[in-house]
């Protein structure tokens, strides 16, 4: 194409023909460019309906919800060749009473409804200039499955009062055909950032270990969750969470991960486990010293400490101390094990915070903004570093028990030995 517009403007002062070469570079590179950054795609959020069978890596996917309703995922294309993959959040279920539709345990369905346009603040405002991936392509991994994106299984839950529930736990079936959507319509992207909320915290690292190894073996990645400590009771890892089929698509290919008896792991595991086999690459996580409210980290772990003893479950500062001492206990326990993990404790008891624009301005108890802890995480900046709150009380609007109870007291301090 250059050489046939030169040829044709050979008349043209020398200076002009410059001109146009430059010109003619730029618009090859920017078609480059397109063509790589998925032509197929619209630059403004579209939802994406996969069929009810879908062939990757031979197996046959079948992208489902939790009840049975069908599966849908969202993308959007970018300016630049960087490729955000976002897992969604929603709770989970495990029994027959946290997965009846009368509790809203989590989020059962996949549809318009996760447009992620609705959101006006944090990561999902692309129009503020200080959003690190504001021209970025993003994959947005929908949840409906109540596995936190690892489930392999239909499970029929049984209760003596309850009629049966039958639920599709098949969160790692919908990332794997999202992953293949992602494969196919985002080539060789220079960086991917891998990250979710919530639930979507735990299909994180679970994903990126799938991306790393079969999808962008040659780009640039950061990973980091949000909100997902992995704080649980060893009853529900024994019993709940290997009813989810995890096992069939735990990544077997890193040491340390390929064991008989998956009790005997928990999230540090994990994320040391991957870290480590991936040394080139940066990982971390987030959470508030207190993470709480209903949906909220404490919440979920306190429903299994509390078993069948409903009245309990809500009183979710029942467990908030056992909960913030084991959910320091991992990330330190993870960045002593992986060079390459740092973890980032913020202040007060809110749940996520890919969702507000504190990540750009808040530093109390001495901790640097949560976007600024990315990009030095992303640029290599040798002061990445792990950060904690010194003061660590809750910031207005936290979830806090009303009158408060200890262990949160009036003034927004909490008090756990």
């Amino acid at each position: 194409m250059r050489a046939r517009l030169l040829a044709a403007l050979s008349s043209c002062t020398p200076s002009a023909r410059t001109a146009l070469a430059d010109a003619t570079d730029a618009i090859i590179d920017q078609t480059a460019l397109r063509l790589q950054t998925a032509p197929h795609v619209t630059p403004t959020w579209a939802m994406y309906s996969p069929p009810a069978d879908v062939r990757y890596n031979g197996q046959t996917l079948h992208p489902i919800c939790a009840r049975g309703t069908p599966y849908s995922f969202w993308a959007r294309r970018g300016t630049v060749n960087k490729l955000v993959v976002y897992y969604q959040g929603g709770g989970a279920c495990f029994s027959n009473l946290t997965c009846s539709p009368a509790v809203h345990a989590f989020k059962d369905a996949a549809g318009p409804g996760d447009d992620p346009s609705q959101y006006a603040e944090g990561i999902a405002n692309v129009n503020n200039p200080n959003n690190p991936f504001r021209d970025w392509n993003v994959v947005f991994v929908s949840y409906c499955t109540g596995d936190i994106h690892w489930g392999d299984a239909t499970v029929t839950y049984l209760a003596s009062n309850a009629p049966p529930l039958t639920i599709h736990h098949r969160g790692a079936e919908n990332s794997r055909v999202v992953e293949k959507w992602a494969r196919e319509h985002f080539v060789n992207p220079e960086e991917v950032f891998v990250t979710g909320s919530s639930a979507g915290a735990y299909g994180t690292i679970a994903g990126a270990a799938y991306l790393l190894q079969n999808v962008y073996t040659a780009s640039r990645f950061n990973v980091v969750g949000d909100a997902g400590t992995g704080v649980v009771t060893q009853e529900f890892v024994g019993t709940q969470l290997l009813g989810w089929g995890i096992e069939k698509n735990l990544p077997r290919w890193i040491p340390g991960l390929d064991v008989s008896d998956l009790t005997q792991l928990d999230l540090a595991d994990l994320w040391a486990a991957v870290a480590n086999f991936y040394p080139r690459h940066k990982f971390g996580q987030y959470t508030t010293a207190y993470d709480g409210g209903s949906g909220g980290q404490t919440f979920f772990y306190n429903v299994m400490v509390q078993g069948n003893d409903i009245a309990r479950w809500l009183q979710w500062w029942l467990s908030t101390c056992d909960w913030h001492t084991k959910a320091r206990a991992i990330v330190q326990d993870t960045a002593a094990r992986a060079p390459n993990f740092r973890y980032y404790i913020g202040a007060g008891s809110r749940h996520t915070i890919w969702g507000s624009d504190k990540i750009y301005t808040e530093t109390k108890g001495g901790v640097i903004p949560f976007a600024r802890w990315v990009e030095q995480m992303r640029m290599d900046d040798p002061a990445w570093s792990n950060q904690e709150c010194t003061d660590c009380s809750l910031n207005p609007g936290d979830p806090a028990p009303s009158p408060p109870v200890p262990p949160f007291n009036a003034d927004g301090t909490v008090s756990c030995p």
